[in-house]
């Protein structure tokens, strides 16, 4: 086992304060559960806190300095808000003298998250020209965007909602049926297992696929 007696520096990242599937106490579990399973030894762990939008990242800069002077390996819980995180990329990408590890993919390298980064930039740029399109229609229907009426903005969160599945699919399509065709999958269950085991990840970054997720992303790719 490639990770088996290492020596690891957890890195978190503080989204706000939600409580969400990616929160601190999320993440610690998953470290900690890795570290057991591989007998690994973590000397360090450090905890960003600041916005998304920052352009430096410090703590991440202090756990990677810990990791060169130790020999260790820098530990990522999950790749969920990393992929358009360019402050990100900037400090650990393109610093080929530390290595990484992520819980949740562990198969991940550096060029993989590079490349996920430039699909990211894409699939963003087009979630925005779907959503742009979709507010248009609901203004020359005579939609007040900004409207304090709660049907009103929960359609115009659906279309966003919208434009970000259809995007996804529209980037994914020509692999997800690759893995199907070569993994010989029939049902939404052997699907899901067929893209965790090719590290297929979903639209929010998480290496586990439901077959709902399945049903619900087939139906998108034409």
């Amino acid at each position: 086992m490639p990770f088996r007696n290492g020596k690891f520096v957890a890195y978190y990242r503080q989204f706000g304060k939600s409580k969400t599937s990616n929160s601190i106490g999320t993440q610690k579990a998953r470290v900690a559960k890795f570290l057991d399973e591989n007998k690994a030894t973590l000397i360090a762990e450090h905890t960003e806190n600041e916005s998304k939008f920052a352009k430096t990242r410090p703590a991440l800069a202090a756990a990677i300095a810990v990791c060169k002077k130790n020999k260790a390996k820098l530990l990522i819980a999950t790749l969920d808000k990393l992929n358009r995180d360019i402050a990100f990329s900037e400090v650990l990408l393109d610093d080929k003298n530390v290595n990484f590890t992520c819980v949740e993919l562990p198969i991940a390298t550096r060029e993989m998250l590079k490349m996920r980064m430039v699909f990211a930039e894409w699939e963003a740029k087009k979630i925005g020209e779907r959503t742009k399109v979709a507010l248009q229609k609901l203004i020359k229907q005579g939609v007040k965007l900004g409207s304090p009426r709660p049907e009103i903005g929960s359609e115009a969160g659906n279309l966003v909602n919208t434009a970000k599945a259809d995007s996804f699919a529209e980037r994914v399509g020509p692999t997800v049926r690759q893995i199907i065709k070569k993994s010989r999958a029939s049902t939404l269950r052997d699907i899901a297992v067929a893209f965790q085991k090719d590290g297929l990840l979903t639209p929010r970054g998480n290496a586990e696929w439901s077959p709902t997720q399945v049903k619900n992303l087939l139906k998108r790719i034409k």
